[in-house]
């Protein structure tokens, strides 16, 4: 019976100086399950299929893929009047916290033939929650931007392997691999309206940092 049903979970509890105090923490919980269904009598002999496995696992990670000091209010110096000076250089944050990601995942494993065919096929979903961005503020505030958790995006998608064990012998062998994936990325929201970075914005029901440029029409003149 073990052998056919698979269970797995984990806890995580991480911590980060990056953001504030009050925020250090995350809880990060993750389980999976699988059914090997190619062990159940009605498959076991058979001489085609070698393996059939099916299997899903939900969890959530955290993200803490910032500058070491973004929550903190900084100053750096220069020179001022021919004098050292000090000069307030980032604004803090004191409510920054995890961007937190949740995944589901349904798979399934397949062999044929002894498993000289093997591969995955699976299809996901992942959603972001309190995306990390650099959002701008107004010019009167003496800042530029602010680190903060903003929005939230999805991505979500199939993957598919196909390898094959073509030729197995002393002296040659020969295998091939294939994959193929999908990605459909969407950002869900953003309550502080488009973020432009260079050519790059993210903006609501758009691909996360999409080109934004000039739109220009092209003529060929005779």
């Amino acid at each position: 019976m073990f052998d056919k049903y698979l269970f797995k979970g984990s806890l995580r509890y991480d911590g980060s100086s990056r953001f504030g105090e009050v925020n250090w923490y995350g809880f990060f919980p993750a389980a999976s399950a699988g059914w090997i269904i190619s062990e159940e009598d009605f498959l076991r002999d058979s001489g085609t299929l070698s393996l059939l496995k099916l299997r899903g696992s939900w969890g959530i990670t955290g993200n803490a893929g910032i500058g070491n000091f973004a929550s903190l209010g900084l100053f750096s110096g220069r020179a001022y009047n021919q004098r050292a000076a000090l000069y307030p250089s980032q604004l803090g944050n004191p409510e920054l916290k995890w961007e937190r990601t949740q995944q589901v995942d349904i798979g399934l494993d397949y062999g044929l033939f002894n498993s000289r065919v093997t591969g995955e096929i699976d299809y996901y979903v992942k959603t972001t929650n309190d995306l990390l961005l650099d959002q701008p503020i107004p010019g009167t505030s003496g800042f530029s931007s602010i680190t903060r958790n903003v929005g939230s995006m999805v991505n979500r998608g199939f993957e598919f392997v196909l390898n094959t064990r073509n030729i197995t012998g002393i002296d040659f062998n020969w295998s091939t691999s294939f994959n193929l994936s999908t990605l459909d990325n969407e950002v869900k929201e953003l309550p502080g309206g488009d973020i432009v970075s260079g050519l790059n914005i993210v903006r609501e029901g758009e691909t996360i940092s999409s080109f934004y440029m000039v739109e220009y029409a092209w003529c060929r003149s005779r």
